[in-house]
């Protein structure tokens, strides 16, 4: 029983030799909840988004943070991104402006990426002055961000400088025996990763995904780009009749 309660405590602690973690669907009724449970205990998650499979756990939580880290093998001078529930969530942890606003309000829930500046202190991001978030597409993603009530990491579910990966398959066979929780889409299709701006300073793109660029900054400036199919057809002026 000291043995059960302490892996309860700590989900990485008292793990016998070969341990598999629990593999549960996405489309389980509890797959959100159980996750969100994890993550609460300090767990570690690799779950489904509308992009590719995410490692993550609570972007709060120190001690989890460092072992997403250490699973996969990445700088720890770099921030790991984010996940929010929603914008009142984003407004909870950022400091807002009217671009972040109108980024937000355009083009999520979705695969835009914002980094602005932090408003309390998140470990997932260390010490950089922003934090990198998103709201997703993914519903399970949004809800399980909801029930934690914390941003969660989601950072892709790979080892750090090696391709996405979409496969279930490769996920069980790299994380089955690292992580405390696999949720399972089956193979998710090979979608570009989120676009990231940054809103420190002057905006800047710094990776172009599946929202343009230009798209992203005409929504920062605050003059979007205006659909040319709904204007008004130009016609030539009619000659003189001879």
């Amino acid at each position: 029983m000291a043995a059960m309660k302490k892996a309860k405590g700590n989900p990485k602690a008292a793990r016998p030799l070969g341990f598999h973690c629990p593999i549960i669907s996405v489309r389980d009724r509890t797959a959100a909840s159980r996750a969100s449970a994890v993550m609460a205990r300090g767990g570690i998650v690799v779950y489904p988004t509308e992009t590719a499979y995410a490692l993550g756990c609570s972007g709060l939580d120190k001690n989890a943070v460092g072992r997403v880290y250490e699973i996969k093998g990445r700088d720890k001078s770099k921030p790991l991104p984010l996940i929010m529930a929603d914008a009142k969530m984003v407004s909870k942890f950022t400091v807002s402006t009217p671009s972040q606003r109108r980024l937000v309000k355009k083009f999520m829930p979705g695969p835009l990426t914002i980094a602005a500046r932090k408003r309390v202190a998140i470990p997932a991001s260390g010490k950089a002055k922003t934090v990198a978030f998103r709201i997703p597409a993914s519903e399970f993603a949004r809800k399980a961000s909801a029930l934690l009530g914390a941003p969660i990491v989601s950072t892709s579910a790979n080892i750090s400088g090696v391709a996405a990966v979409y496969d279930i398959g490769q996920i069980v066979e790299l994380f089955a025996k690292k992580a405390d929780l696999i949720v399972d889409a089956g193979n998710l299709p090979q979608v570009p990763a989120s676009t990231i701006v940054c809103l420190l300073g002057t905006p800047k793109i710094l990776r172009e995904g599946p929202v343009s660029n230009a798209d992203v900054l005409a929504e920062v400036s605050g003059r979007p780009v205006r659909n040319k199919k709904l204007g008004k057809k130009k016609t030539k002026p009619k000659g003189r009749k001879k």
